[in-house]
């Protein structure tokens, strides 16, 4: 499989990972019709253009048939393109980036930290909406979580000049000696405040230019921590409803888990809603992707 179809399935989204596998195959929207059609799957060339340019997505029983179909033709993994999809969107109105997010202590069960450091920095996090989001995690040996890179598209809700992230360290020292935020695009970092007697930082990234409220942009950026937390799952929290959320999590060579699962988990500490095995592959890349995410947590558990 070439790299940058490989990566296209690792990151997403679906309608991009469609479109370079259909090149990297060179098969022409036309020939790639009547191929489905002649395996008992038809698609109109409407309908492939527009799930390869994102417009559209398959949704309808028969649409997921011939997407099954399509990694048979374009030569990819089984459940490559499916497990893009993530679930089966709700019908009717979908989740509003305008809706107001749920407060922290609905769903951390320690709130008060994070609710204190922000107020220190001026900050309502009302302001911004996350309408999508992609986490890589790495685990080193000894299950330490060790770097987190992310990339989350943002819609102002008010004009806003800068967004704050969370991220929970090893107890007992000092995390701003330990752990690192670098930007990576669109922004650059601000403050960096660790709470009185609780493991977490909240980072300022401030953007390169004042949004307007209605426009979206996208901010990436990475975490190192040189000690690394011990653990055995890497979520991502949301408080409001988002398009889509993408967790990968990368174990290294002498880091593989007996086992990994992926879960959905509607406020810390309570039993996962949903929980499904993870097939850790050669490459030790393990991910899930869910759109219409209402609020809550999704990650991936493992086994050390």
């Amino acid at each position: 499989m070439q790299p940058d179809v490989a990566d296209a399935l690792r990151h997403g989204p679906f309608h991009y990972a469609l479109r370079v596998a259909i090149k990297a195959r060179g098969l022409p929207l036309e020939r790639l019709r009547q191929r489905l059609v002649a395996a008992g799957a038809p698609v109109g060339m409407a309908t492939l253009s527009s799930w390869q340019s994102g417009r559209r997505r398959p949704e309808r029983p028969e649409s997921m048939d011939a997407v099954v179909v399509l990694e048979t033709i374009l030569g990819l993994p089984q459940r490559a393109l499916v497990d893009l999809l993530g679930a089966p969107r709700r019908r009717g109105p979908g989740p509003r980036v305008t809706k107001a997010p749920r407060p922290f202590g609905q769903v951390l069960r320690q709130a008060e930290p994070v609710v204190e450091l922000m107020a220190e920095m001026d900050w309502r996090d009302d302001r911004l909406r996350v309408v999508s989001a992609w986490d890589l995690a790495d685990v080193a040996a000894g299950s330490r979580l060790v770097a987190v890179e992310t990339s989350v598209v943002l819609h102002a809700v008010t004009e806003v000049d800068r967004y704050l992230t969370v991220y929970y360290g090893a107890p007992g020292i000092d995390l701003r000696e330990t752990v690192q935020f670098e930007a990576l695009s669109d922004c650059r970092v601000g403050r960096v405040l660790q709470a009185r007697n609780h493991p977490l930082l909240v980072a300022e990234l401030l953007l390169d230019r004042p949004v307007p409220a209605g426009e979206t942009v996208i901010v990436r950026f990475r975490v190192t921590d040189i000690d690394g937390n011990s653990d055995t799952e890497f979520c991502r929290f949301l408080r409001a409803p988002a398009q889509q959320v993408a967790v990968e999590v990368r174990f290294a060579p002498d880091a593989r888990p007996q086992r990994c699962w992926r879960f959905v988990r509607e406020r810390e500490g309570w039993p996962d809603q949903r929980q499904d095995e993870l097939r850790l592959g050669p490459s030790g890349h393990v991910h899930v992707v869910r759109n219409a995410v209402q609020p809550g947590f999704v990650g991936i558990g493992w086994e050390p």
